[in-house]
């Protein structure tokens, strides 16, 4: 049961690595502020937030669920019960991996829960283990806006790296259609899908907690959160526009794609108009008939190769003067010595 707890009196002293019969006086005492984190939580984490503090069993039951819950906020009158998405770091993969974060927050306590470590809140963990709990001196609600805070920053890096691979692929797909940029584009797709799932909802959670409908958030503190608010509304937007450029960019590679076919069916007919005389003519002439005309003519056999030659000759040339052979013209163009 690896949980981290804090404890800031009244009087600003700052208790560190707090038991949990430390953490039950501490919560029963409502005094100062305390903070306990709970990470990698697992049964005996469920009975700790029962028996300490007294959850509502549907709050713990959502803290113990494997499963990434959709964000919602529920008001207990004492406090109020958060769950938020947050970027999965800890797992290496191509497509953005998304997990949870559940708060508790009331007048003098907040408990954080998760499953996977998350920087949102190893960063404020190390500045209260190491420093004197600045962060935890204003209240529960600001300590809470902090996490949350944190939290929607941590989305920004994630988001610009989406951005800056669909700038390489915008670039790629006009020199190359591998089968590779296509399932670059699907990931990035799905990830801009994860994150629009990831900021939808959260963006009304943090909405209802700037319309003075919890008590525990004051009027100082809405300023706040209406600021995070209005972040993730902004970056929301960016998921938006993300999501239009990469099918703008999937339907240019599928037109590349079928622009490049269309030439290259183009090319095998064009090969295949100049062969197919030539192939009539040496099926004629390969008829195995005693009584042919020309058959024994001295010369018949390099007369027929030359009027094949000469027709497959008048033949490129036409398809060369109405620029059927862009490609070929292209490489002329490459091979010739240039005047300077």
């Amino acid at each position: 049961m690896p949980f981290s707890a804090y404890h800031m009196t009244p009087g600003g002293e700052l208790r560190r690595k707090l038991t949990q019969e430390q953490v039950h006086a501490a919560f029963v005492a409502r005094e100062g502020l305390l903070w306990v984190d709970v990470n990698d939580t697992g049964p005996d984490d469920g009975v700790f937030l029962d028996q300490t503090f007294h959850f509502h069993p549907l709050a713990i039951e959502g803290c113990l669920e494997t499963r990434v819950y959709p964000a919602k906020v529920d008001d207990y009158g004492d406090y109020f019960f958060l769950i938020l998405h947050a970027i999965n770091f800890t797992i290496e993969s191509d497509l953005v991996e998304v997990t949870e974060l559940d708060l508790f927050v009331g007048e003098h306590f907040v408990v954080s829960n998760h499953n996977y470590p998350l920087k949102s809140v190893d960063q404020f963990l190390h500045q209260v283990g190491d420093g004197n709990g600045r962060v935890m001196r204003r209240g529960a609600e600001f300590l809470a806006h902090a996490l949350i805070d944190s939290l929607v920053e941590n989305i920004v890096p994630p988001l610009n790296q989406l951005g800056d691979r669909a700038d390489d692929i915008e670039e790629e797909i006009f020199e190359s259609t591998d089968q590779s940029i296509l399932e670059t584009l699907l990931e990035l797709k799905r990830s801009s899908l994860r994150l629009r799932r990831l900021t939808t909802p959260q963006v009304e959670v943090l909405k209802r907690l700037t319309h003075k409908e919890f008590d525990n958030i004051s009027p100082e503190a809405e300023v706040f959160y209406q600021d995070v608010h209005d972040r993730m509304t902004r970056i929301m937007g960016t998921i938006e526009n993300l999501q239009d450029r990469i099918e703008t960019i999937l339907t240019i590679y599928l037109s590349a794609v079928a622009i490049r076919q269309n030439e290259s069916m183009r090319t095998l007919s064009r090969m295949s108009t100049i062969f197919l005389p030539l192939t009539l003519l040496a099926s004629i002439y390969g008829m195995n008939f005693d009584y042919m005309p020309e058959l024994y003519v001295r010369w018949g056999y390099f007369a027929v190769l030359g009027g094949m030659l000469a027709l497959a000759l008048v033949i490129v040339s036409w398809f060369w003067g109405r620029t059927w052979f862009n490609v070929i013209r292209g490489w002329v163009r490459k091979l010739s010595p240039r005047s300077t």
